[in-house]
Parts: structure tokens; sequence; C-alpha cells
């Protein structure tokens, strides 16, 4: 369910209100964002026969072939990823799972290890 509302697929700028506090916090945006980047920006688009919108792709040939985008950047802004986020992705995921180690220590610690109970002599 995370994984659907983190708003990877359809984009900040479609997301109401709740929803865009949610992307921000949800971690797997952060994940999905420096994969994302780091498998895909930065690299050529081409286009085949049976596309539709874009860029010329060859201005001085007889035969027309337009395509929609020309690199990935473009693909992934339109879907609020950024190739230049990805260290900064990384380090968020790194501290979202040192956090949770923690607290999950800090939680072990106060239910299971004994705690010094003063005890009456008489």
């Amino acid at each position: 369910m995370m994984f659907t509302f983190c708003g990877v697929l359809a984009g900040l700028k479609a997301l109401p209100g709740f929803w865009i506090f949610m992307y921000r916090v949800n971690p797997f945006t952060y994940i999905i964002e420096s994969s994302m980047g780091t498998s895909l920006g930065n690299a050529p688009m081409f286009c085949a026969t049976n596309g539709k919108e874009g860029y010329l792709a060859d201005p001085k040939a007889t035969e027309c072939m337009y395509c929609a985008v020309s690199n990935t950047n473009q693909f992934l802004a339109s879907v609020s990823i950024s190739y230049g986020n990805r260290w900064r992705d990384f380090g968020i995921m790194w501290a979202f799972c040192i956090f949770n180690l923690c607290i999950a220590f800090l939680f072990y610690w106060l239910a299971r290890v004994p705690k010094n109970k003063k005890v009456k002599k008489d």
C-alpha cells in the first residue's frame, strides 16, 4: 500500500493535499527515487516507428519521426524524480533504517531488559 501511495507513478503534481504529506514522509519515495534516478538518469531515448508525439528525430530525413522525449530526465521529471537527488535519497534511506534499528533496540530494552527493582531488606 505504501508503494501505491508514495506518488512515484502519479507524480507529485497529481496528488491531492494530504497525499503530498504522505509522499514526503514515505520512505519508499526516497528508495524509488534514488534507484530510478540512478538507473534511468541521463540516458538518451530513441523512438520507435509507431511513436506518436515528441521531437523531430532527424530533421534532414525525408520521413519525419517525431518523439515525445529525447532523454530519460524528461520522463523522470514528469514523475517528480531527479537524478541529482540520488545521494540525498540514499542517505535518507540509510537514516531511516538506522533510526528504525535504534527505536527497535530502545523498545526491546524498555520491554525485556530487567530493571533494578528496589527490594526492601528486613
